[in-house]
């Protein structure tokens, strides 16, 4: 789970607050004092409120609700006007992004019944910044629009308005428009020379190079902020100025340095008590804690930022809390658990009006679905999210989503919806620059080639991701490309090096799991050496203790030297006291060596349990190996009966289509004997009745033997014209009267060669598609084009027809088995399924376009087999 290359939230307000002035709520204080007019005091309590904005909401709430009591006595409607935007502005920074919208709204009313311009543009400056937070980008492009033409800006004003723009442009990832409204917007600022107040235009310019990959140059741009902001001691923006930089080190996958900048800001909120800024740090460190398998650390991370969350109502955060932990309790296996914080956090999201929210937790209910094998539950939700997400424009998303559902496809086998889904989430992974995402990419996708028999093309991909993950030093990802390319080899028959890659996989997944031990071994250590520390040190104290007390009894027998008998009488007082105490100290270390002792016991104890379990834990790994290796024996079995058993069956079918086919044609020469020897005319009709029935078996039993040829291993694969073969097809219709009268135009690409494949399954397929073509044509002015192309991979041929046409709904399955997709059809549904079936025999693609009532166009792609694999398996289908 990606983090935001913002803080926005915090960033959004401190857009139009500044960070507050050191001593600035003191001097207020002070001057509220003295005060003792209600308009007055009104007036600091709203100020007052404008110095917390950007730190704690619940005192800025706490000094707006003080403005808001006195404003109820003045009736004064300006102060109405700030008491709505105090509100909006408190909404939205706890996340309720809906109240926040209707509290600006009231606003803007109150501003133009009073020709108010200035409170207008301040207000729809600010409304503008919550719909780009609530993930409206469109509106909020609306909003400054609507301000533009309709009042006069200010260079300040207009360099805000130029912000938002720049913000919602990034995330309808329009990278180009937002880099000039961002640069626009720094050159106003410079301008005026108010960069150094306010250097957080620098966020949009660095997420511009983020988002298109250029890190280092982000990097430049974050740590040019962090300058400025150091150098005129802004602190909530040197804490914004590291978030980002974490930001973009995350999104590099560099997460080392991204933790040390996220742990620089969380040090620099904490000092500034700013409760918003350390839950949201927290949230992130989670992030990259659960991304790194160490879950002890996220759930501490994002305990702490939940119980903060809540104390200070930051509802915007808490959901984004519930949905880390969704993710954190997905990736062990708890389904419970994972689906009740995923509902906590949609919950708080619907509240909040938080669409790209609401579209992230659908995102992880459709992954909770796909762990539970409930396929249709995930697809649903998964394509929610990513309906959402691109009517949104959230590129990123997008993505993620398309990888998601690719991922129910291979759940169900549907390999080829599968890659086109994984490709278009490569494809937008590519255009963001997101080297990550593109190595995961890679990995799925050579993951469904080696399913879909293509290992060779599988090895090439998982070589590009085994580069990216060790430059970017993703294991968890390249642990998966070790695994694809162990299963690659192994369909190649290359088994020493699927040996060698499955023995790398082992490696870094034992390396793995051992470096997470290691982890909480050093916090165990780190507690020990911490108690022993304290135990020191209470040594010390005791020793120190001790000194002192030997100190004040030598000046004790120094002042009473001259009285000898008060001297032996103290003495021997002393001698008693220290004997006693001498006494009861033995006892107690006598005491603690026995717990000492009992310890060391019970610590060996577990030493010898945990051992135990280790050898039980061994010795059951051994079972499940044995276990494995029979299985693999068993399925192998079963596969050669079952292939025999195919071979058997596929015999047995060709054999019979042409044992029934001799009384269908001994019908068919009958019909034919009677129509000159019979005058009988109810006669002549019965023949002709038993004519036709026994054509359309005929034509059934020959589309059998078609599928029976294309599944034999006997067809004959030599070199051949791909013009002349469709002329000789083309020339036997019309001589049985089905292309009589349809206009047929040919076109073929100019030299082009002659294609080495199997021409008795081209024919069949080619035959099959001409014969719907005559089927299902129009009665009047019939047409038929077929065009031939060639390029370096492959031939393409396209038969465009002016028929009938298919309805939408039957596009999908009109190549399956006994599907008629026309009410008037008198086929047996079996065409286009062997057409279907001879283009998988040739290697090749099948691609249909049809519209009802205006004709169809099918596309046949195929290589020249010269060059490839021709071992064929027929899928069975029963």
């Amino acid at each position: 789970m990606s983090p935001k290359v913002i803080c926005f939230l915090a960033l959004g307000v401190s857009l139009f607050f500044g960070n507050p002035v050191k001593g600035q709520e003191k001097a207020l204080l002070e001057q509220l004092k003295n005060e003792k007019r209600d308009s007055l005091r009104m007036d600091i309590f709203f100020q007052l409120a404008n110095t917390q904005w950007n730190s704690d909401y619940e005192k800025g709430k706490q000094y707006a609700d003080s403005a808001r009591a006195l404003s109820l006595k003045t009736r004064n409607k300006q102060a109405m006007l700030q008491v709505f935007v105090n509100e909006g502005i408190y909404s939205y920074g706890v996340g309720n992004y809906s109240d926040a919208a209707s509290y600006y709204d009231s606003a803007l009313v109150l501003a133009r019944q009073m020709a108010l311009p200035e409170k207008e543009i301040y207000v729809s400056l600010l409304k503008g910044n919550l719909h780009n937070n609530a993930g409206f980008h469109n509106k909020a492009l609306q909003v400054v629009d609507n301000l533009e033409n309709r009042l006069s800006l200010t260079s300040d004003e207009e360099a805000s308005v130029l912000s938002i723009r720049a913000r919602a442009y990034y995330e309808l990832n329009q990278l180009e428009e937002a880099e000039k409204s961002i640069v626009r917007a720094v050159a106003i600022r410079d301008s005026l020379g108010i960069s150094l107040v306010n250097p957080n235009g620098y966020f949009t310019l660095a997420q511009v190079a983020a988002k298109r990959g250029e890190y280092e140059k982000a990097i430049r741009i974050g740590q040019k902020m962090l300058r400025l902001s150091d150098s005129t001691n802004q602190l909530i923006s040197v804490a914004y100025a590291h978030m980002l930089l974490g930001d973009v080190f995350t999104t590099w996958g560099k997460f080392d340095s991204a933790r040390v900048y996220y742990q620089e800001s969380l040090q620099v909120y904490e000092k500034q008590n700013v409760p918003q800024g350390i839950a949201e740090l927290k949230v992130k460190l989670a992030d990259l804690f659960l991304e790194g398998s160490d879950y002890k650390r996220a759930i501490d991370f994002l305990v702490e930022a939940i119980k903060l969350a809540q104390l200070h109502s930051l509802d915007n955060i808490l959901a984004d809390a519930y949905l880390e932990f969704a993710y954190l309790y997905k990736e062990q296996g708890n389904i419970y658990l994972a689906k009740n914080y995923n509902k906590k956090a949609a919950d708080l999201y619907t509240i909040q009006n938080r669409p790209l929210g609401l579209a992230q937790a659908d995102n992880t209910l459709g992954l909770l679905y796909l762990q539970q094998s409930q396929y249709d539950s995930a697809r649903y939700f998964l394509e929610k999210a990513l309906a959402v997400r691109e009517s949104a424009g959230d590129v990123a998303g997008l993505a993620a989503s398309m990888y998601n559902l690719a991922l129910v496809f291979e759940e169900e086998a549907n390999w080829e919806e599968a890659l086109v889904r994984h490709q278009k989430s490569l494809t937008i992974e590519k255009s963001l620059g997101n080297e990550a995402g593109i190595a995961i990419s890679y990995n799925s996708i050579a993951h469904v080639l080696n399913k879909t028999g293509k290992p060779k093309e599988a090895i090439m991909l998982l070589a590009k991701a085994e580069e990216i993950n060790k430059r970017i030093k993703s294991f968890r990802s390249l642990l998966y490309t070790y695994q694809y390319l162990s299963e690659s080899y192994d369909l190649m028959g290359d088994y020493k090096k699927s040996l060698d890659f499955y023995k790398k996989y082992s490696y870094l997944s034992d390396s793995l799991f051992s470096e997470q031990q290691i982890k909480y071994q050093r916090d165990i250590e780190a507690s020990l050496s911490l108690a022993n520390k304290d135990r020191e040190i209470s040594l010390l104290q005791l020793e120190s203790e001790k000194n002192a007390n030997e100190l004040v009894l030598r000046e004790e027998v120094i002042d009473n030297q001259r009285n000898v008998l008060i001297l032996s009488m103290v003495i021997i007082f002393i001698l008693i006291w220290l004997s006693l105490i001498i006494a009861r100290n033995s006892r107690e270390r006598k005491k603690s060596n026995e717990e000492l002792k009992r310890l060391n016991y019970d610590i060996y104890e577990q030493k010898e349990e945990m051992q135990t379990q280790s050898e039980e834990l061994k010795e059951a790994n051994e079972r499940v190996l044995t276990i494995m290796n029979n299985l693999e024996e068993t399925v192998k079995k079963r596969t050669q009966e079952l292939e025999q058993a195919y071979h058997e069956l596929d015999t047995f079918f060709y054999r019979s289509s042409h044992d029934f086919r001799r009384p269908v044609t001994t019908f068919l020469g009958i019909a034919e004997v009677a129509t000159i020897s019979v005058s009988n005319p109810e006669a002549l009709m019965l023949f002709d009745k038993v004519k036709e029935t026994a054509t359309h078996l005929d034509a059934m039993l020959k589309k059998l033997q078609f599928i029976s040829e294309i599944g034999s291993e006997d067809a004959e694969l030599y070199q051949f014209s791909i013009s002349n073969l469709i002329t000789e097809i083309i020339a036997y219709q019309q001589k049985n009267g089905n292309f009589g009268n349809i206009n047929v135009h040919i076109q073929a690409q100019d030299e082009l060669p002659l294609l080495t494949s199997y021409p008795s399954i081209l024919r069949i397929a080619l035959s099959m598609i001409l014969e719907n073509v005559a089927d299902y044509s129009h009665s009047t002015n019939p047409m038929c084009s077929i065009s031939v192309d060639y390029t370096p991979q492959e031939f393409i041929i396209t038969i465009k027809d002016n028929g009938q046409g298919i309805p939408e709904e039957y596009h999908k399955e009109v190549f399956d088995m006994y599907v008629r997709a026309n009410e008037s059809s008198k086929g047996n549904g079996l065409g286009l399924y062997i057409v279907k079936r001879a283009i998988m025999r040739l290697q090749g693609r099948i691609q249909l376009e049809s519209t009802l009532g205006q004709g169809t166009t099918i596309t046949l792609s195929f290589p020249d087999l010269s060059t490839k694999k021709t071992n064929y398996e027929p899928k069975r289908e029963i």
